[in-house]
């Protein structure tokens, strides 16, 4: 049973934007959608271009490496190797490649600008279309531990491989599409 709030101090339109949204969840009729969960476990075996959170990136060459405001190397955040993916997924429009997401490992947010439209400095999406190096995992351990980069203000210690699946879910009300989907 739902706990229905007091809503007489909304406008008239949020509060029939609330009542469909109370009356959505009552009959079990939010729209549900397509998503990709993922598993993490501490990996054990490490190799290059596997998804993974942390851990050694792919690279091409050391100079693909981003650079922060300060020109300090970042750091991995996460890797995703596109074919890892379920292969009936839908929600990426490519199976291949690796996406990357590196922060600065000096900035207290992360990379996330408090004007989220802004140029991220200290943050990086990378894709790589074709994942094909001569750089082994160890040239890049080595590579890396060279830079004598301080990490200890990353919001997380290890590596750890991802297994994906096929899910779905219901809307919530952070989803960019949910006044468009629900309250519309």
């Amino acid at each position: 049973m739902l706990n229905i709030q007091d809503v007489s101090h909304l406008s008239k339109k949020e509060q029939k934007a609330y009542n469909r949204f109370v009356e959505s969840v009552e009959n079990g009729n939010l729209p549900v959608l397509p998503c990709i969960e993922m598993d993490l476990k501490e990996m054990q075996e490490e190799t290059l271009s596997q998804s993974k959170i942390g851990g050694m990136p792919f690279l091409k060459s050391f100079k693909d490496i981003p650079l922060d405001e300060n020109n300090v190397p970042m750091v991995l955040l996460a890797q995703i190797n596109l074919n890892d993916l379920p292969e009936q997924q839908e929600l990426f429009p490519v199976n291949e490649g690796i996406l990357q997401f590196w922060i600065s490992s000096e900035d207290q947010m992360y990379g996330m600008s408090e004007n989220l439209k802004g140029n991220n400095i200290n943050s990086r999406f990378v894709y790589i279309k074709e994942p094909i190096t001569d750089l082994s995992l160890e040239n890049i351990q080595v590579h890396l531990k060279s830079l004598d980069a301080d990490n200890e203000d990353i919001p997380f210690s290890g590596a750890f491989s991802i297994e994906f699946r096929l899910s779905k879910q219901t809307i919530t009300c952070t989803d960019y599409k949910y006044d468009e989907d629900v309250l519309a």
